[in-house]
């Protein structure tokens, strides 16, 4: 009996014929009854080759007849050549045993040799290979058909092509390590047994073909095979460790060539500086440029090794002087430059640079002729007799001279003792004179003359402002040239309207002239002909003459105007080329100005100078008398020898005077020239105002000048506009929806006037930033200003004190103080400027810094109207609503309505705008929730659905135990 299981569905599978039946068919339901025990369930008895409840399945040691054939296929005894008792029921494999394999057990297993069908226990023998591995049968016994990796043989008993090893001795096949540069189709790559690589390729040798052969260089390793290139070094240049020559070995890393000594670069083709002819074959040889007479730190040329001489030097070397050049020396050789009149020739002696001269010639050129000899070109004939008692007393007083040094040299090498007592005290005088001459001078520059130091600085400082003055006269001048150039331009124009205004002038005159002309002579033709004069033709005679007078008079005017204009404009031209040469004065006078200055502290450097060496110098003659004094009992001196230390004494004061009067001298001049370049300055701006009003007074002409034209097109310009306010107040009638869509357009950019705002904002503090740092800098210059004043002051004390000091010397001295101290009253006025100017800067300082605080108050004014108009905009935009309710209700619109709903509008779209990006943001919340909504909508209906399924999938049973192909079966 066939029981269906979970039967839920009947399909019917009807073949085609013109009649077919269908009847007795029943669907009936089961359920689960759990209070009662089915036990009216048949039992079936099966026979030897079924088994189960219904006789379903084959029983022990059968199979189906087909394979797979169901439960309703016969079952077979199994076929298992003695090899196995069992079988698969459903498949009909084998359970096998007695190592043998297949489905009927019909071959031996793996390992194993024999014949499986003879069906005895002992059919299949297990094969003699290693690992298990299976054999065949041959002829003299078995042979091994599938050994493990790298094994081959027999019995697997050697290493395959690509392994090296000896399994005879226990040692493992292993893979050669060729390392891929190996020909993949060729045999024997390897050594069996070492594992030596044999048959590299891609110019590789080694043990594992790892490295490029000798003659090229590379990684053999790279996985991009054929890294390795040729070395191509060069020959000549590189070291040859063997005797083939051909073969030029390199580094492998990188190529380098193994180069002869002195020879550099990867070929080993170039030479080191300094060094030349690699072609040697032997290395390069060293230039040896001599460093005194060769250029380029010694480097020669590469293949005839000469060096670059210096001027007038040669050889190879460049160690000598070339033909007729001296003097071998870092700067090179001199040229002889004999005379070629006075010398042999014109080659010279290579040390001295003498030339060769004639007789009666003389000098290192050999171009002037001996003593008492004249005229090089006349071969130096003698001169006239009374020279030569010149030259007698000349050679006398040689003479003389050279026993004076003969009895110096007695006295200084044979000193004899000397008392003299008068001798002793004059050396005690001198000394004593030399003393009180040290203390003055050390007093007169114990502070290196400070004093004038100061002095220099005050006036380098009235130089600095006398260059701020010429600064401000050059900006005047700049001005005035810019102004000359619109004078230029205007007085252009004036000619071409002048000479439109003569031209129709004439043209004027002209016609009335003619006119006048014809009317007189026909009046005075009428006059002839009929003998009277017509009182009419008069009249108008009379009427054209007035007509004329007038054009001629307007004429008159006009060119008079013309010529006024004119003239003051070349008067400010004059003006302003005086004021500009004027400058140009002053600036000249300022250039020496600042001559004088230099002139003045190289004085004073030169009188430092001179006061160092004649302290030198009386210090030195202080120890000259001490060494007198100690020699004095052995040597007698002339009597002259005090005078003449009291005449250096003297000398030495007398220059220190002399060089205090030149400064003092010098710093009189600098003040005269001081006030001349002020009053210069005062000159050149009075001469700017007198350009000014020259100028304003032209500009007045022009602009009465240009009033005629003004007034012509007033009328024009008046009906324009009219024009124009009609046409706008038409279009805003005839267009009101286009002019509302304005209004928003414009409500939209006045919004956008917020960022401008805020840009404002940020400019504002930056110039904040930047009025706060030129604050700064004003401050610091300030006090700047304000200690070198200071300075200056103490100074001008200390100068003051130390002109006090001298003038306790004499009363000439005491003038030269009173000279000093007016000076210092002009120093004093100066300081009084300076802090006068200090305290302008101070309070410009002061202005600066109100004017930042009022540039900070805009700003916090700004943020803070910013603030407040993002605060109206929620009232606004319930203003905007309303409006927009009232514009909708409106059904007869008026202008005032109109007007009103407008300002409405434009108030609140000013303010509706902000809240645009805020409420399209809540536009998008909301669409966020809504689609966040919607997924969570889905995932509750898939959350239904899967439970759906959960419910349907614990109704199905875990597997189907009876298979049944209703197709065979109906076939049945």
């Amino acid at each position: 009996m066939l029981a269906l299981l979970n039967y839920e569905e009947h399909f019917l599978r009807c073949w085609f014929s013109l009649q077919f039946f269908y009847w007795n068919s029943k669907f009936n339901t089961s359920r689960i009854w759990e209070t009662e025990s089915a036990d009216w369930v048949e039992q079936c008895k099966c026979s030897d080759a079924f088994v189960g409840q219904f006789c379903e399945s084959c029983s022990h040691g059968y199979k189906r007849v087909n394979k797979f054939g169901g439960p309703l296929d016969k079952c077979i005894p199994c076929e298992c050549h003695n090899h196995s008792s069992s079988c698969d029921a459903e498949s009909g494999v084998c359970i096998c045993q007695h190592n043998t394999a297949g489905d009927t057990c019909e071959s031996c297993a793996r390992g194993y040799y024999g014949d499986a069908l003879a069906g005895t226990p002992d059919d299949c023998k297990q094969c003699d290979c290693p690992e298990g591995g299976p054999c065949t049968i041959v002829s003299d016994g078995t042979y091994c058909t599938d050994c493990p990796e790298g094994y081959t043989g027999r019995k697997c008993e050697i290493c395959a092509e690509e392994y090296f090893g000896n399994p005879f001795n226990g040692i493992a096949c292993q893979k050669c390590n060729c390392n891929n540069n190996t020909d993949l189709n060729a045999i024997g790559k390897c050594d069996t047994v070492t594992g030596e690589c044999k048959r590299c390729i891609y110019h590789t040798i080694g043990w594992n073909c790892e490295r490029c052969e000798p003659g090229f260089w590379g990684n053999a390793l790279a996985e991009i095979k054929g890294d390795c290139k040729q070395c191509n070094c060069y020959v000549p240049g590189t070291l040859r460790p063997t005797h083939d020559h051909s073969l030029l070995e390199c580094r492998q890393s990188d190529g380098q060539c193994d180069c002869q000594p002195n020879v550099i670069g990867q070929r080993c083709d170039q030479c080191e500086p300094g060094f030349y002819n690699i072609s040697s074959g032997s290395g390069c040889h060293s230039c040896g440029c001599d460093p005194l007479g060769s250029l380029d730190a010694g480097v020669c040329d590469l293949i005839t090794g000469q060096c670059l001489c210096k001027t007038g030097v040669t050889g190879r070397k460049c160690d000598q002087c070339a033909p007729r050049h001296f003097g071998f020396n870092l700067d090179g050789c001199k040229q002889c430059d004999c005379d070629p009149v006075g010398s042999e020739s014109l080659d010279c002696d290579t040390h001295t640079g003498q030339c060769l001269c004639r007789h009666d010639v003389e000098g290192r050129r050999c171009d002037k002729c001996s003593e008492n000899r004249y005229d090089l070109r006349r071969q130096c004939p003698a001169c006239d007799d009374c020279y030569a008692l010149i030259q007698s007393r000349k050679n006398s007083i040689n003479e003389s001279m050279a026993g004076l040094r003969e009895s110096l040299d007695e006295i200084q090498n044979n000193p004899i003792t000397v008392n003299d007592a008068e001798f002793d005290d004059r050396v005690r005088s001198v000394k004593e004179d030399v003393d009180s001459l040290v203390t003055k001078a050390g007093q007169k520059f114990a502070g290196n003359d400070e004093a004038t130091q100061i002095h220099v600085i005050n006036i380098k400082e009235q130089f600095s402002e006398s260059g701020n003055l010429l600064e401000n006269v050059r900006d005047n001048l700049r001005s005035i040239d810019t102004n000359s150039a619109i004078i230029e331009a205007q007085l252009e124009r004036f000619a071409k309207e002048k000479e439109a205004t003569s031209k129709e002038l004439n043209v004027g005159i002209n016609y009335v002239q003619t006119q006048g002309e014809q009317h007189l002579a026909s009046a005075q033709e009428a006059a002839d002909r009929y003998g009277e004069k017509s009182q009419q033709l008069s009249d108008f005679a009379e009427e054209a003459k007035r007509l004329a007078d007038q054009q001629e008079q307007r004429k008159r005017e006009i060119f008079r105007m013309s010529e006024k204009v004119r003239n003051g404009t070349r008067q400010a031209l004059n003006d302003a080329n005086e004021a500009i040469f004027g400058a140009s004065s002053s600036v000249q006078r300022i250039a020496a100005f600042q001559t004088e200055v230099n002139e003045l502290e190289k004085r004073l450097n030169s009188t430092k100078h001179l006061a160092l060496e004649q302290s030198a110098e009386t210090n030195k003659t202080h120890d000259d008398a001490a060494r007198v004094l100690s020699s004095v009992e052995s040597v007698r001196l002339p009597n002259i020898l005090p005078d003449s230390f009291r005449t250096q004494s003297d000398t030495v004061h007398s220059n220190g005077e002399e060089a205090l009067k030149k400064v003092e001298l010098g710093s009189t001049t600098h003040a005269q020239l001081f006030e001349e370049s002020g009053q210069l300055l005062i000159d050149s701006k009075n001469q700017l105002e007198k350009v000014k009003e020259k100028q304003n007074i032209i500009d007045k002409q022009f602009e009465e000048i240009d009033n005629f034209h003004k007034r012509t097109h007033e009328a024009f310009n008046l009906a324009t506009k009219i024009w124009n306010d009609a046409k706008e107040s038409y279009d805003a009638l005839s267009d009101f929806h286009g002019k509302i869509e304005q209004s928003r357009s414009d409500a939209l950019n006045e919004l956008s006037g917020v960022q401008e705002i805020q840009d404002e904002l940020t400019s504002v503090e930056e110039q904040a930033k930047e009025a706060e740092l030129a604050l700064i800098d004003i401050r610091r210059n300030s006090e700047e200003a304000k200690n070198f004043a200071e300075e200056a002051k103490l100074k001008a004390e200390n100068l003051e004190k130390e002109s006090t000091k001298l003038g306790e010397n004499a009363e000439e001295t005491n003038k030269k103080s009173e000279e000093i101290k007016n000076l210092l009253d002009t120093l004093q006025l100066d300081i009084d400027r300076t802090s006068t100017t200090t305290k302008d800067f101070e309070n410009e300082a002061n202005s600066d810094m109100d004017r930042s605080n009022e540039v900070a108050k805009k700003a916090n004014l700004a943020e803070s109207m910013a603030r407040t108009l993002q605060d109206n905009l929620t009232e606004s935009e319930k203003i905007l609503f309303s409006a927009l309710n009232q514009l909708n209700s409106l059904e007869n619109v008026n202008e005032s309505q109109l007007t009103e709903l407008e300002t409405i509008l434009e108030d609140t779209e000013r303010q509706y705008i902000a809240n645009e990006k805020e409420q399209k943001m809540r536009e998008r919340m909301k669409r966020v929730e809504l689609d966040a909504l919607a997924d969570k909508r889905q995932i509750d209906y898939l959350t239904k659905e899967l439970e759906n399924l959960r419910g349907i999938r614990d109704s199905l049973p875990t597997r189907c135990y009876n298979l049944i192909n209703l197709e065979q079966e109906g076939q049945r």
